[in-house]
Protein backbone atom coordinates (compact mmCIF):
# COMPACT_ATOMS: atom_id res chain seq x y z
CA UNK A 1 0.00 0.00 0.00
CA UNK A 2 1.11 3.52 -0.65
CA UNK A 3 3.04 4.62 2.46
CA UNK A 4 1.98 8.21 1.89
CA UNK A 5 -1.67 7.21 2.36
CA UNK A 6 -0.86 5.51 5.63
CA UNK A 7 0.97 8.57 6.94
CA UNK A 8 -1.94 10.82 5.98
CA UNK A 9 -4.46 8.78 7.99
CA UNK A 10 -2.81 7.96 11.28
CA UNK A 11 -4.90 6.51 14.08
CA UNK A 12 -5.83 9.13 16.68
CA UNK A 13 -7.86 9.26 19.86
CA UNK A 14 -11.05 11.31 19.90
CA UNK A 15 -11.59 13.48 22.95
CA UNK A 16 -13.76 11.60 25.42
CA UNK A 17 -13.10 8.20 23.81
CA UNK A 18 -10.43 5.62 24.58
CA UNK A 19 -10.74 4.05 21.12
CA UNK A 20 -8.41 4.96 18.29
CA UNK A 21 -10.12 6.94 15.53
CA UNK A 22 -9.84 6.86 11.74
CA UNK A 23 -9.98 10.06 9.71
CA UNK A 24 -9.37 10.41 5.98
CA UNK A 25 -10.22 13.19 3.56
CA UNK A 26 -12.29 12.36 0.49
CA UNK A 27 -10.22 13.05 -2.67
CA UNK A 28 -11.25 16.33 -4.29
CA UNK A 29 -11.65 14.86 -7.77
CA UNK A 30 -14.49 12.56 -6.68
CA UNK A 31 -15.88 14.53 -3.74
CA UNK A 32 -19.19 15.52 -5.36
CA UNK A 33 -19.84 12.02 -6.68
CA UNK A 34 -18.99 10.42 -3.33
CA UNK A 35 -21.55 12.43 -1.37
CA UNK A 36 -24.67 10.38 -0.73
CA UNK A 37 -22.84 7.08 -1.16
CA UNK A 38 -23.30 4.49 1.58
CA UNK A 39 -20.04 2.86 2.62
CA UNK A 40 -19.61 -0.48 4.36
CA UNK A 41 -16.46 0.10 6.40
CA UNK A 42 -14.66 -3.08 7.49
CA UNK A 43 -13.51 -2.56 11.09
CA UNK A 44 -12.17 -5.63 12.83
CA UNK A 45 -14.92 -8.24 12.91
CA UNK A 46 -17.64 -5.76 12.05
CA UNK A 47 -18.87 -3.78 9.10
CA UNK A 48 -20.00 -0.24 9.86
CA UNK A 49 -22.37 1.37 7.38
CA UNK A 50 -21.77 5.09 6.81
CA UNK A 51 -23.61 7.38 4.42
CA UNK A 52 -21.46 10.26 3.23
CA UNK A 53 -23.31 13.49 3.98
CA UNK A 54 -24.15 16.23 1.49
CA UNK A 55 -21.47 18.52 2.97
CA UNK A 56 -18.93 15.87 3.92
CA UNK A 57 -15.26 16.33 3.10
CA UNK A 58 -13.79 13.44 5.07
CA UNK A 59 -14.51 9.98 6.45
CA UNK A 60 -14.30 9.48 10.19
CA UNK A 61 -14.89 6.28 12.15
CA UNK A 62 -14.02 4.68 15.45
CA UNK A 63 -11.52 1.84 15.04
CA UNK A 64 -13.13 0.21 18.10
CA UNK A 65 -9.84 -0.82 19.65
CA UNK A 66 -7.45 0.58 22.23
CA UNK A 67 -4.51 -1.49 21.01
CA UNK A 68 -2.19 0.60 18.79
CA UNK A 69 -1.03 -2.34 16.67
CA UNK A 70 -4.58 -3.50 16.04
CA UNK A 71 -5.54 0.09 15.24
CA UNK A 72 -2.85 0.24 12.55
CA UNK A 73 -4.07 -3.02 11.03
CA UNK A 74 -7.68 -1.82 10.96
CA UNK A 75 -6.61 1.51 9.54
CA UNK A 76 -4.76 -0.25 6.71
CA UNK A 77 -7.87 -2.32 5.90
CA UNK A 78 -10.01 0.83 5.86
CA UNK A 79 -7.58 2.66 3.60
CA UNK A 80 -7.51 -0.25 1.15
CA UNK A 81 -11.30 -0.38 1.09
CA UNK A 82 -11.67 3.36 0.55
CA UNK A 83 -9.09 3.41 -2.22
CA UNK A 84 -11.12 0.72 -3.96
CA UNK A 85 -14.27 2.81 -3.59
CA UNK A 86 -12.58 5.98 -4.87
CA UNK A 87 -11.11 4.17 -7.88
CA UNK A 88 -14.51 2.70 -8.63
CA UNK A 89 -16.00 6.19 -8.67
CA UNK A 90 -13.25 7.41 -10.99
CA UNK A 91 -13.29 4.47 -13.38
CA UNK A 92 -16.88 3.30 -13.09
CA UNK A 93 -18.22 0.30 -11.16
CA UNK A 94 -16.66 -3.10 -11.73
CA UNK A 95 -18.39 -5.77 -13.78
CA UNK A 96 -17.91 -9.25 -12.34
CA UNK A 97 -17.58 -12.29 -14.55
CA UNK A 98 -19.81 -15.32 -14.03
CA UNK A 99 -16.88 -17.16 -12.46
CA UNK A 100 -16.20 -14.32 -10.03
CA UNK A 101 -19.86 -14.23 -9.00
CA UNK A 102 -19.76 -17.96 -8.26
CA UNK A 103 -16.49 -17.50 -6.40
CA UNK A 104 -18.12 -15.03 -4.02
CA UNK A 105 -21.08 -17.34 -3.53
CA UNK A 106 -18.62 -20.13 -2.78
CA UNK A 107 -17.07 -18.06 0.00
CA UNK A 108 -20.50 -17.69 1.60
CA UNK A 109 -21.14 -21.42 1.34
CA UNK A 110 -17.73 -22.53 2.61
CA UNK A 111 -17.72 -20.06 5.49
CA UNK A 112 -21.09 -21.09 6.87
CA UNK A 113 -20.45 -24.81 6.43
CA UNK A 114 -16.95 -24.57 7.88
CA UNK A 115 -17.91 -22.54 10.92
CA UNK A 116 -20.64 -24.93 12.00
CA UNK A 117 -19.07 -28.20 10.86
CA UNK A 118 -17.86 -29.28 14.29
CA UNK A 119 -20.91 -28.19 16.29
CA UNK A 120 -23.92 -27.83 14.01
CA UNK A 121 -26.58 -27.72 16.70
CA UNK A 122 -30.07 -29.03 15.98
CA UNK A 123 -30.92 -30.32 12.54
CA UNK A 124 -34.40 -28.83 12.80
CA UNK A 125 -32.96 -25.32 12.96
CA UNK A 126 -31.03 -25.74 9.74
CA UNK A 127 -33.92 -27.43 7.97
CA UNK A 128 -36.14 -24.51 8.93
CA UNK A 129 -33.49 -22.07 7.75
CA UNK A 130 -33.21 -23.78 4.37
CA UNK A 131 -36.99 -23.86 3.92
CA UNK A 132 -37.28 -20.19 4.87
CA UNK A 133 -34.59 -19.22 2.39
CA UNK A 134 -36.31 -21.23 -0.32
CA UNK A 135 -39.59 -19.47 0.48
CA UNK A 136 -37.88 -16.08 0.17
CA UNK A 137 -36.40 -17.06 -3.20
CA UNK A 138 -39.86 -18.01 -4.45
CA UNK A 139 -41.21 -14.54 -3.60
CA UNK A 140 -39.15 -12.79 -6.24
CA UNK A 141 -36.46 -10.13 -6.53
CA UNK A 142 -37.86 -7.66 -4.00
CA UNK A 143 -37.97 -10.25 -1.21
CA UNK A 144 -34.52 -11.59 -2.10
CA UNK A 145 -33.08 -8.07 -2.08
CA UNK A 146 -34.57 -7.34 1.34
CA UNK A 147 -33.37 -10.64 2.80
CA UNK A 148 -29.89 -10.91 1.25
CA UNK A 149 -29.03 -7.44 -0.10
CA UNK A 150 -27.14 -6.12 2.92
CA UNK A 151 -25.28 -9.43 3.19
CA UNK A 152 -23.97 -9.07 -0.34
CA UNK A 153 -23.09 -5.40 0.12
CA UNK A 154 -20.97 -6.31 3.14
CA UNK A 155 -19.32 -9.18 1.29
CA UNK A 156 -18.43 -6.85 -1.57
CA UNK A 157 -17.10 -4.30 0.92
CA UNK A 158 -14.77 -6.86 2.46
CA UNK A 159 -13.31 -7.38 -1.00
CA UNK A 160 -13.19 -3.60 -1.61
CA UNK A 161 -15.52 -3.92 -4.57
CA UNK A 162 -17.99 -1.45 -6.04
CA UNK A 163 -19.81 -3.40 -8.74
CA UNK A 164 -22.42 -2.52 -11.34
CA UNK A 165 -26.09 -3.25 -10.71
CA UNK A 166 -26.15 -6.37 -12.91
CA UNK A 167 -23.17 -7.86 -11.07
CA UNK A 168 -24.66 -7.08 -7.68
CA UNK A 169 -27.94 -8.72 -8.70
CA UNK A 170 -26.05 -11.81 -9.90
CA UNK A 171 -24.14 -12.04 -6.61
CA UNK A 172 -27.37 -11.74 -4.61
CA UNK A 173 -28.95 -14.54 -6.64
CA UNK A 174 -25.98 -16.86 -6.22
CA UNK A 175 -25.30 -16.09 -2.55
CA UNK A 176 -28.93 -16.71 -1.68
CA UNK A 177 -28.73 -20.13 -3.32
CA UNK A 178 -25.38 -20.85 -1.68
CA UNK A 179 -26.64 -20.08 1.82
CA UNK A 180 -29.68 -22.27 1.24
CA UNK A 181 -27.44 -25.15 0.17
CA UNK A 182 -25.12 -24.49 3.12
CA UNK A 183 -28.03 -24.76 5.55
CA UNK A 184 -28.91 -28.13 4.06
CA UNK A 185 -25.32 -29.28 4.43
CA UNK A 186 -25.07 -28.24 8.08
CA UNK A 187 -28.39 -30.00 8.73
CA UNK A 188 -26.72 -33.17 7.41
CA UNK A 189 -23.85 -32.67 9.86
CA UNK A 190 -26.39 -32.39 12.65
CA UNK A 191 -27.78 -35.82 11.71
CA UNK A 192 -24.28 -37.36 11.83
CA UNK A 193 -23.86 -37.35 8.04
CA UNK A 194 -20.30 -36.22 7.27
CA UNK A 195 -20.04 -37.85 3.85
CA UNK A 196 -18.15 -36.06 1.09
CA UNK A 197 -19.63 -32.72 0.04
CA UNK A 198 -20.74 -32.73 -3.61
CA UNK A 199 -21.43 -28.97 -3.54
CA UNK A 200 -18.17 -27.47 -2.33
CA UNK A 201 -16.21 -28.36 -5.49
CA UNK A 202 -18.92 -26.71 -7.56
CA UNK A 203 -17.60 -23.28 -6.60
CA UNK A 204 -14.38 -21.82 -8.04
CA UNK A 205 -11.95 -19.78 -5.98
CA UNK A 206 -12.69 -16.08 -6.11
CA UNK A 207 -10.18 -14.00 -8.07
CA UNK A 208 -10.39 -10.28 -7.48
CA UNK A 209 -10.79 -8.16 -10.66
CA UNK A 210 -7.71 -6.28 -11.77
CA UNK A 211 -7.87 -2.63 -10.81
CA UNK A 212 -7.19 0.19 -13.21
CA UNK A 213 -4.33 2.47 -12.28
CA UNK A 214 -5.63 5.38 -10.18
CA UNK A 215 -5.73 8.77 -11.85
CA UNK A 216 -3.57 11.60 -10.44
CA UNK A 217 -5.34 13.47 -7.66
CA UNK A 218 -5.29 17.26 -7.26
CA UNK A 219 -3.49 18.63 -4.22
CA UNK A 220 -5.69 20.14 -1.54
CA UNK A 221 -5.20 23.83 -0.83
CA UNK A 222 -4.68 25.16 2.67
CA UNK A 223 -8.22 26.56 2.69
CA UNK A 224 -9.68 23.22 1.71
CA UNK A 225 -7.66 21.37 4.32
CA UNK A 226 -8.75 23.70 7.11
CA UNK A 227 -12.39 23.38 6.13
CA UNK A 228 -12.09 19.64 6.44
CA UNK A 229 -10.87 19.92 10.02
CA UNK A 230 -13.38 22.49 11.15
CA UNK A 231 -16.30 20.08 11.64
CA UNK A 232 -19.85 21.33 11.23
CA UNK A 233 -21.05 19.03 8.46
CA UNK A 234 -17.63 17.81 7.40
CA UNK A 235 -18.20 14.26 8.55
CA UNK A 236 -20.68 11.57 7.64
CA UNK A 237 -24.25 10.91 8.66
CA UNK A 238 -24.92 8.84 11.79
CA UNK A 239 -23.52 5.38 11.28
CA UNK A 240 -25.45 2.15 11.46
CA UNK A 241 -23.59 -0.64 13.23
CA UNK A 242 -23.88 -4.22 12.02
CA UNK A 243 -23.48 -6.08 15.31
CA UNK A 244 -22.19 -9.61 15.77
CA UNK A 245 -24.21 -12.07 17.88
CA UNK A 246 -22.19 -13.77 20.60
CA UNK A 247 -22.68 -17.25 19.22
CA UNK A 248 -21.36 -16.46 15.74
CA UNK A 249 -17.94 -17.87 14.82
CA UNK A 250 -17.55 -16.67 11.28
CA UNK A 251 -14.14 -16.12 9.75
CA UNK A 252 -12.67 -12.72 8.91
CA UNK A 253 -13.08 -13.42 5.22
CA UNK A 254 -16.88 -13.39 5.55
CA UNK A 255 -17.66 -12.53 9.15
CA UNK A 256 -20.92 -10.65 8.66
CA UNK A 257 -23.04 -12.50 6.13
CA UNK A 258 -24.67 -14.83 8.64
CA UNK A 259 -25.94 -12.03 10.89
CA UNK A 260 -27.37 -10.08 7.99
CA UNK A 261 -29.16 -13.08 6.52
CA UNK A 262 -30.51 -14.64 9.68
CA UNK A 263 -30.85 -12.10 12.46
CA UNK A 264 -34.46 -11.50 11.55
CA UNK A 265 -37.60 -11.86 13.68
CA UNK A 266 -38.19 -15.41 12.53
CA UNK A 267 -34.73 -16.77 13.24
CA UNK A 268 -33.35 -14.87 16.22
CA UNK A 269 -35.19 -16.93 18.88
CA UNK A 270 -34.16 -20.18 17.19
CA UNK A 271 -30.53 -19.18 17.08
CA UNK A 272 -30.42 -18.06 20.70
CA UNK A 273 -32.10 -21.26 21.86
CA UNK A 274 -29.88 -23.58 19.84
CA UNK A 275 -26.50 -21.98 20.27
Amino acid sequence: MNTLLIRMARPMRRQGSSFHQFRKRIPLDILDKARGLTLALPIGNEVIQNTIGAQAVEITASLRTRDPNEAKARQAALLAYLEGVWNSIRNGPTRLTHKQVLGLAGEAYKSLVGDFEDDPGEASLWSTAAKTNAAVLAQGDAAVEKWFGSTVDQLLALHRLQVDSDSRKAVIDQVSLALTKASVRVAQYATADYSSDPVVDHYPAFARPLEAAPKPQPTATAKQTISGLAGGGGGVKPRQRVDQSAHMKLTNALHVFWHSSWNMTMHTPLLKRTF
